[in-house]
């Protein structure tokens, strides 16, 4: 019985070694991807404008899908439809805030919890791709065209 115990233990500690291991370097990627630097936007525009801006940008971000809303406070809930486990389901809900700064100056940030979830990211950057497009279509007039002049003699 110890010769067959003198052989197990050296597979043993090996098999140990590198699980912990290949678990450390699944963590340190997933926590890489799912800790996006915080970002808040700041815009130039009325809230009650920013927030049917943004409403509309995550609304059209594939993979999320729109799950409360609250204007007066400034409060978007979305989740995302990719989640796959059914334990941790508040896990795919992440919480974009619309805040008055001033007047006409407003704030986007994610919640304190949802910057920590996996892809939250990718609304933050629809939002600023949205607001930027919205932006520049209102600086940029359209093209006025030149009136016709009629020849009639």
């Amino acid at each position: 019985m110890r010769r067959e115990l003198k052989g197990f233990i050296p597979v043993l500690i090996v098999f140990v070694l590198l699980c912990s291991s290949g678990c450390s370097f699944l963590k340190n990627n997933l926590t890489e991807e799912a800790v996006p630097p915080s970002k808040e936007l700041v815009y130039e525009k009325a809230q009650d404008y920013t927030y049917l801006v943004v409403l509309d940008a995550v609304t059209q971000v594939p993979g999320w899908e729109l799950y409360f809303t609250d204007e007066p406070t400034g409060k978007i809930q979305v989740y995302d439809t990719r989640f796959k486990e059914i334990m941790n389901t508040d896990d795919r809900v992440v919480t974009i805030w619309v805040k008055p700064l001033a007047r006409n100056k407003t704030v986007v940030s994610l919640d304190e919890a949802s910057r920590m979830k996996l892809r939250s990211h990718e609304l933050m950057d629809a939002i600023e791709q949205r607001m930027s497009r919205v932006i520049s279509q209102i600086i940029k007039p359209p093209p006025q065209q030149k009136p016709q002049v009629s020849a009639t003699v």
